[in-house]
């Protein structure tokens, strides 16, 4: 099962990061997860979207997700 995690606070990265690239939607590779999501979905495989702060705050859903497949 493929399962992508969404960093929805994108904009909060390392500062050393920040010093070196500033951050942006395709920097920090937000295009391709969106361009992947696209490609499954066109065949019948859209994956689940988890946002990464509701995986830190309850690591649980993965075990849901897996029962579910």
């Amino acid at each position: 099962m493929i399962v992508l995690v969404c960093f929805t606070q994108f904009l909060y990265v390392q500062p050393s990061f920040d010093k070196v690239v500033p951050p942006s939607f395709y920097e920090l590779g937000l295009a391709e997860l969106v361009c992947i999501y696209n490609e499954l979905r066109e065949i019948g495989k859209a994956p689940p979207v988890i946002d990464a702060a509701e995986l830190q705050q309850d690591p649980e859903v993965l075990s849901e997700l897996s029962e579910r497949a």
